[in-house]
């Protein structure tokens, strides 16, 4: 999957000291749980996973994980993404080409997420991307000595295919 600016394309074993970089940048840490190189290595071997970087010629700019490819109920996770470099758009750019990967290529019924509660940049991105507020997990994640809400959100098929 590609647009005018990034692709989307596998991530390889080699890849998996940026990515394991990017997960620890102070910016990034406090909205994602850390992986172990094994836990990314296990996901690049599971067919039901598509780990995948997020690249702008050859250089890799962030990764996402979806989870579920091969659910019979067609529901993939957007469990994570990450991106480095922010402001510049590749957020924005990276939400839709998933959204055109899940819907068209994995023919999914419904992609689906958990957002920190407190990440609002992420949440209004979202909104703006079509993605539907489902409810709360009520402190279902804990962050050093407190436990923090996640936000879960959703677009159907339906939905994508009005908005494109």
């Amino acid at each position: 999957m590609s647009s005018s600016q990034i692709s989307l394309l596998p991530t390889l074993p080699e890849n998996l000291e940026i990515i394991l970089a990017m997960e620890t940048d102070p910016e990034n840490a406090p909205y994602i749980r850390h992986w172990e190189r094994r836990k990314h290595l296990a996901a690049l071997d599971n067919p039901d996973i598509a780990h995948l970087k997020i690249v702008s010629e050859d250089k890799i700019l962030g990764y996402v994980i979806l989870v579920g490819i091969t659910n019979i109920d067609r529901s993939i996770e957007f469990k994570r993404i990450v991106i480095q470099q922010k402001g510049r758009g590749i957020g924005r750019q990276t939400i839709r080409l998933i959204q055109d990967l899940v819907f068209n290529r994995y023919q999914a019924h419904r992609l689906w997420l958990e957002v920190i509660i407190n990440n609002i940049k992420a949440c209004n991105l979202y909104l703006s991307e079509g993605f539907i507020e489902e409810g709360i997990h009520r402190e279902s994640l804990k962050q050093e000595n407190c436990f923090i809400d996640l936000k879960v959100m959703s677009i159907l098929e339906r939905e994508y295919r009005l908005n494109t």
